[in-house]
């Protein structure tokens, strides 16, 4: 988003701590008739760490802002006919979420009545919350500055075993050291679902099972071999990572 049309809107609205804060924006955004362009190709990748609200395996401690940032929602966009069911909907939502922990054991019976305790609190907190009117935000004095181009040549393919992954780590590393773009493919012998970061040394470092998935959408059982895994992978990043789909 352009930073000069979100502080012309007067930025975030404070009045959500960061549930539908974003939603908010967007919506305001079309009021003011600017326009939203599509990147069918962006990703986006979540690092998870604990939080007031939630753990470290990103189960849920406390729903309170959640239910707070839909009141507020609601009362600027909706009409009040509407806020019942949709309060209903989302609470609903909620549990089955909760639930689901539970039935995984990251939760007890008493924790989901704990949690779905805080979302009504939530949405008492936010009905009553100050909604503000926001002031224009000051221009940035200077505009963004153009990007240098940090990598050369060809993308660089670093593929291996778990049990070798310390030296595979380090030869990746050599190679973005030497100014090429590198992606970081570690299989272990197990189903385990993969996992991508891009790691503080400018790798991109995918880890998980030879047989696991991928995507969530993916099967949960792969019958493949290391070669045909890897193939898979660099198909199915061709377009995101600019390299060929081919071994």
């Amino acid at each position: 988003m352009r930073r000069d049309v979100i502080a012309q809107m007067g930025g975030f609205d404070p009045a959500y701590r960061f549930y539908l804060d974003e939603t908010d924006l967007n919506y305001r955004m079309m009021q003011e008739v600017h326009r939203t362009a599509i990147a069918p190709l962006a990703q986006v990748h979540h690092g998870y760490k604990a939080s007031a609200t939630r753990r470290q395996d990103r189960v849920p401690t406390d729903l309170t802002e959640i239910g707070a940032s839909l009141a507020v929602y609601l009362r600027k966009f909706a009409p009040n006919t509407q806020h019942k069911v949709t309060f209903a909907k989302a609470r609903k939502e909620q549990r089955v979420r909760a639930l689901r922990h539970m039935m995984a054991g990251l939760l007890e019976p008493r924790d989901v009545r704990r949690l779905m305790g805080s979302f009504d609190k939530g949405v008492e907190v936010g009905s009553q919350r100050a909604i503000s009117t926001l002031s224009t935000i000051p221009l940035a004095r200077d505009g963004f500055k153009p990007l240098t181009q940090r990598f050369k040549g060809q993308h660089v393919i670093v593929e291996g075993s778990w049990f070798k992954r310390k030296a595979l780590r380090q030869m990746a590393m050599e190679t973005v050291r030497n100014g090429t773009r590198t992606s970081l493919f570690i299989f272990s012998p197990t189903l385990r679902p993969h996992k991508v970061r891009f790691t503080k040394e400018g790798v991109w470092e995918q880890t998980g099972g030879l047989f696991g998935r991928s995507v969530r959408a993916g099967a949960h059982v792969l019958g493949v071999t290391q070669k045909q895994r890897v193939a898979q992978e660099l198909k199915r990043l061709a377009k995101l990572r600019d390299f060929p789909p081919k071994v």
